[in-house]
């Protein structure tokens, strides 16, 4: 059971509320130097070097609250003296302005002289006011969400200006209950993640056991006795009275509008999307405000339970799964109506396969950073196998009992890391706002 402060004070600031008596309440602009690369300083692609005498850390370079020095690259002697307000220092403390990445690390070690890419804040206590290392568990807590949350006020603005940041105000307890703080949340956050670790290498494993039955129950079935060669790029050998067909054959495309020629109003209003790890969700579930839905939905295409909907521009991440309702979704998606003699359910477990999505990258085209578009028309012509249309329900019978009992085990797992992680979050924020007392 953890101790508490004799007595607490009120703070009048919603994100903190109360802190115990003896602490202070400080404002990072007041006592804390913050830089960062304005702009890119003509920094280009050629300056950044394998090999060098400088270091020039980026977000990328971010790893369990410290520096990723191996993979850091180098800039020259120019690069590095052209801002002296980023040369890094010893316990600098860096934060990303990017909120969507958001990542804090503590400098400690320097390996050599080393300065910032862009998109990084240095940090680093003014008149030692603070311990950079308690600022870390602070910034790493929901005080500082919190105060991220109040300042966006409904904005969908994912960065950090330092203007915002310099506003923030934190509680602040004696120097040498700071070291002490940190130390116990360093400790007991590392026993937390260690288990969560443990947990995740777990759930991978099944996630790995599932891929693995999905691909032998759809590319060879049980108690086979003769096999012969697949002519598929991402399958050896199928069962001997199967076929290979090309997909164009094995599907027709539905390519009906959301609208009512009657009325002239939407036929339906479910809209649906389908996303990488979460597959089929509504629209009005999403939180993904990047991602908007269009003002006009009568533009959108009509789904059917049981077709198989494919997003052209994420397939290659699992942007595919079998529609259970009936929706409309945007024009990027394509949607696939087995014929007479398929089943989609079988083709639904097909397109899960990892083999079979990493053999689209050869019809691919890189539109973004993390996203490929797959040319729908060399799409059409692909092959896949092609057995019996009931060994095909059969195998998607067998493949519903088998994963459904994988996914209990896996969402039973998530469920441990959830409440692990939602612990570890509330031990960080009670420690460093005084709810309870580690000393």
């Amino acid at each position: 059971m953890f101790k508490k402060y004799d007595k607490y004070k009120d703070t009048w600031i919603k994100y903190i509320w109360k802190i115990p008596q003896n602490w202070d309440l400080l404002r990072i602009k007041d006592y804390t130097y913050l830089k960062w690369r304005i702009g890119w300083q003509w920094l280009r692609n050629d300056d950044f070097l394998d090999n060098w005498n400088y270091y020039c850390v980026t977000w990328t370079d971010f790893s369990n609250w410290k520096i990723d020095w191996k993979n850091c690259y180098f800039v020259d002697k120019f690069r590095y003296e052209q801002d002296k307000f980023i040369q890094l220092r010893e316990n600098d403390l860096l934060i990303t302005k990017d909120w969507s990445i958001w990542k804090i690390a503590l400098i400690y070690d320097l390996p050599k002289k080393t300065t910032l890419n862009s998109w990084v804040f240095v940090s680093r206590p003014l008149k030692n006011k603070y311990n950079n290392y308690y600022l870390y568990w602070l910034l790493y807590s929901k005080v500082f969400t919190d105060f991220i949350d109040e300042m966006k006020n409904g904005s969908t603005i994912q960065h950090l200006y330092q203007n915002v940041f310099e506003r923030f105000i934190y509680c602040l307890p004696w120097d040498y209950e700071q070291k002490l703080i940190a130390d116990y949340l360093k400790e007991s956050t590392l026993k937390i993640d260690e288990t969560i670790e443990l947990l995740e290498a777990k759930k991978n494993n099944y996630l790995e056991l599932r891929q693995r039955v999905i691909f032998e129950a759809v590319t060879k079935w049980l108690n086979k006795a003769s096999f012969k060669d697949s002519w598929i790029n991402w399958v050896w050998d199928i069962p001997e009275n199967w076929y290979k067909d090309r997909l164009k054959n094995i599907f027709n495309e539905r390519s009906v509008r959301n609208l009512d020629k009657q009325t002239w109003e939407p036929i339906t209003t479910n809209i649906l999307s389908v996303m990488k790890d979460i597959w089929v969700i509504n629209h009005r579930d999403k939180w993904l405000v990047w991602n908007k839905m269009s003002e006009d939905i009568t533009w959108y295409k009509i789904v059917h339970p049981n077709d198989i909907v494919v997003n052209k521009m994420n397939v290659i991440i699992w942007s595919v799964w079998i529609s259970k309702e009936f929706w409309a979704l945007s024009v990027v998606y394509i949607i696939l109506i087995t014929k007479a003699d398929c089943s989609p359910r079988y083709y639904d477990y097909v397109f899960r396969v990892k083999a079979f999505q990493k053999s689209l990258r050869k019809i691919a085209t890189w539109i973004l950073e993390i996203r490929e578009a797959v040319n729908m028309n060399l799409f059409k012509w692909l092959e896949l196998p092609k057995p019996p249309k009931e060994e095909q329900i059969e195998i998607a019978n067998y493949l519903d009992e088998k994963t459904s009992k994988i996914d209990e085990i896996v969402k039973t797992i998530d469920e441990n890391i959830d409440r692990l992680k939602e612990y570890k979050k509330v031990l960080i924020n009670d420690t460093v706002t005084g709810k309870i007392k580690v000393i």
